[in-house]
């Protein structure tokens, strides 16, 4: 089937189950590219309480999968090594097209996705590529574990339409204009225990994404410090059994994140003191 047609028939199916919006659906232009959107929009609105026909999953992976053939994935071999870590790299781009294993997802404490239709925050980029199965996969951990998620807490779930096996979805600190230091502690729980279910779970090519972006007031530096000692401490505890590629969409975030991943420079005496620079004898 045509993506156009996909397109119609998955919003039909969506839009019938979201009955208050029925009215806008119907006056929205029918160009392809607006119809998109407006599919993607009603994904993220989707309540899991809400059961879908057999007919949705298999039109909307049919789309999703034509669109991941359509992208270019990101290899590897294409990305320059850090100088502190030949395991470590950094990514700006497309956070839904580099071929790894993992991904770990900045995810807020109800673990379902962002439900602002069209956000672009790396949860929803993630929840709309993957398909809906992944909300209804992390609602069903939520409810069997019957524990409500803090913080620095993790799972793993599948990545269906993703190029990725397993999604990591950490749960990230509520970080606004200063990172104290109990948003530090939770912020360092969400790398550590994310290496480890990957590790468990046999991934050895990991991406993670910039945990806390899109929240007002990102102390972008900070945070970015706080990823880079994390990772770099326990790959080093762990004799670097990992490919780790820190992904962004932002160019702040990659420079703090370049910034953090190049060795420090040593200053000697004249450079400490610059105003008095004399040779003594």
């Amino acid at each position: 089937m045509e993506k156009e047609q996909l397109v119609e028939r998955l919003v039909s199916i969506l839009a019938n189950n979201l009955r208050s919006v029925q009215n806008q659906v119907n006056d929205f232009a029918k160009d392809y590219f607006v119809q998109r959107a407006l599919l993607r929009g009603l994904m993220n609105m989707h309540a899991v309480n809400k059961t879908l026909p057999e007919e949705y999953f298999k039109l909307q992976d049919e789309l999703l999968q034509q669109e991941l053939k359509e992208k270019k994935l990101v290899e590897l071999s294409s990305l320059t090594p850090c100088k502190l870590n030949e395991n470590v790299y950094v990514y700006q781009g497309d956070i839904t097209a580099i071929k790894a294993d993992a991904i770990v997802n900045s995810a807020n404490k109800t673990l379902l996705g962002c439900f602002q239709a069209g956000h672009n925050c790396v949860d929803n980029c993630l929840h709309s590529a993957a398909g809906l199965q992944l909300r209804y996969e992390c609602d069903n951990i939520v409810k069997k574990s019957g524990i409500e998620y803090q913080a620095g807490n993790v799972i793993i779930t599948h990545g269906f339409n993703l190029p990725y096996k397993y999604v990591i979805h950490a749960v990230a600190p509520n970080i606004a204009y200063e990172l104290t230091p109990k948003a530090k502690t939770e912020l360092k729980d969400c790398y550590i225990h994310s290496l480890n279910i990957a590790r468990n779970n046999g991934v050895k090519v990991l991406v993670f994404t910039f945990i806390g972006q899109g929240q007002h007031g990102l102390p972008v530096t900070k945070c970015a410090q706080v990823a880079t000692d994390c990772v770099l401490e326990n790959l080093q505890a762990h004799q670097n059994d990992l490919k780790i590629i820190f992904a962004v969409t932002d160019e702040r975030e990659k420079k703090a994140l370049d910034d953090c991943l190049v060795p420090k420079k040593k200053l000697d005496d004249k450079q400490l003191h610059p105003y008095f620079n004399l040779d003594l004898i």
